[in-house]
């Protein structure tokens, strides 16, 4: 049952990120290409200059736009936060602002202490699954809140990469301009090995959490 309560939470996030995504660059005036909610795209058609895709499988939930490169830096780094700042938002608002401030602010701590520390790692698993099962709501607020700032974490692929790329004024290591760069280039492999390191005991933490 918390396995399939945590896939509907996962297919709520992203559909929800998706469209705060959308929101945002239509805010900024940024032309958006293609939005994608899971693959393979079995279901697709056009919404003005956008294409649009959905898939069965949750492994994939994106908006792209045209070229974020041809924009001012601080539109782009408002198009890359901005979203995540407003599922922050919401999850606080609907926790309370004083619980909701404590989720927020008290995940790096967690995050911290659970990757050198796995065996907590498995208590925080534990006491969402008790949480999703006596307060769904709230539990998906607490995810959210764990979810958001996760991904402004400076680690490769997540969101505190790019706004990190833009604040040093560097381009990712996925581009030709990124890959010429060898400091850059060097401190993103050490990112992520930590990354891998950081994805090896959480998962092992949240399957290990099961057999508490």
């Amino acid at each position: 049952m918390a396995l399939v309560s945590l896939l509907l939470l996962i297919v709520s996030y992203q559909l929800v990120f998706v469209m705060l995504q959308a929101l945002t660059f239509r805010i900024f005036s940024v032309p958006v290409v293609a939005i994608a909610v899971g693959a393979p795209p079995l279901v697709r058609w056009k919404l003005g200059d956008a294409k649009i895709s959905l898939g069965p499988l949750i492994n994939i939930a994106y908006v792209q736009p045209r070229d974020l490169k041809e924009i001012p830096r601080f539109k782009r780094l408002c198009c890359v936060a901005v979203p995540w700042l407003l599922l922050a938002l919401c999850a606080v608002a609907s926790l309370g602002l004083d619980r909701g401030l404590h989720q927020l602010l008290g995940t790096p701590r967690q995050i911290w202490r659970g990757t050198l520390q796995p065996s907590h790692a498995k208590e925080l698993f534990s006491a969402f699954w008790s949480l999703l099962a006596a307060e769904p709501w709230a539990a998906a607020m607490v995810g959210l809140c764990k979810l958001v700032i996760f991904n402004l974490l400076p680690l490769p692929s997540l969101a505190g990469d790019k706004i990190l790329a833009d604040l040093l004024g560097v381009e990712l290591v996925g581009s030709s301009e990124g890959a010429a760069n060898r400091a850059w280039r060097a401190f993103y492999f050490v990112r992520m090995l930590g990354l891998f390191a950081f994805g090896a005991i959480w998962v092992w933490a949240f399957f290990a959490s099961f057999g508490r």
